[in-house]
């Protein structure tokens, strides 16, 4: 019985440490654009 407790801590401890390091990913946001790039997405939405 110890040892199922013992590795359900692992199994959770595993889990904890890979969406820690998915959060920390650096891509998961894109980078933000440019201001020119921005303008031009901007414009092109106002012209649809």
């Amino acid at each position: 019985m110890l040892t199922l407790t013992i590795s359900g801590i692992i199994a959770i401890l595993k889990s904890c440490f890979l969406m820690f390091g998915y959060i920390q990913s650096s891509q998961l946001f894109p980078e933000p654009l440019a201001p020119e790039e921005e303008k031009i997405f901007l414009e092109r939405l106002s012209n649809r």
